[in-house]
């Protein structure tokens, strides 16, 4: 599952706990997927902030998100459905769990059947395909998965695509697993 894979990067090095049972989901509240959070006692308590990570304040008992201006949000529970201003959003994930260094990558988990493959063109390189167009480009978000590899050094979207590139360090190319999220209009 996406979530626990972006957290997991997040807060591997940490000594917390985790809540269960938080859950994405689509504008007819169908569970899209579930994931955990660190607990912490407060929001003091976290040393290493990055932007969008999630925390549970156990002093707050509530979810909360690090936005980027470095101010922790309490994230609520809406009824209804999830829309933006102009509508419904139409929002996917997948990962890939394992080192992908052929083609086709071995998808681990996706929302659905929104890819039809993930093909791997040259070292840490990777189209994903996707089975029906979005309306407009999607905006995508690649995390790399616990090996070498440190950064997604770009991202190239198209209705019908997400090309990306894992990097290590040394900012080279390197294949890797990675978790996905696109979304964009319906």
């Amino acid at each position: 599952m996406f979530s626990k894979y972006i957290l997991a990067a997040v807060i591997l090095a940490s000594p917390f706990c985790f809540a269960e049972d938080f859950h994405l989901m689509d504008a007819t509240a169908m569970d899209l997927t579930s994931f955990s959070a660190p607990v912490v006692p407060n929001t003091t308590s976290v040393s290493d902030k990055v932007v969008g990570q999630i925390i549970y304040d156990a002093s707050a008992n509530q979810f909360k998100g690090l936005d980027s201006s470095g101010n922790w949000d309490a994230m609520t529970t809406p009824s209804g459905s999830y829309v933006n201003s102009s509508g419904n959003e139409r929002v996917e994930r997948a990962t890939v769990t394992a080192q992908c260094t052929s083609s086709p990558c071995t998808i681990a988990s996706q929302s659905g059947t929104w890819l039809s493959s993930i093909t791997r063109s040259g070292t840490g390189s990777y189209s994903a395909n996707f089975s029906t167009a979005f309306v407009s480009p999607p905006t995508c978000v690649a995390t790399c998965g616990p090996t070498a590899c440190i950064s997604i050094v770009s991202m190239v979207t198209t209705t019908t695509t997400a090309t990306f590139v894992g990097s290590n360090s040394s900012n080279a190319p390197i294949d890797s697993s990675f978790s996905l999220i696109c979304m964009g209009p319906r």
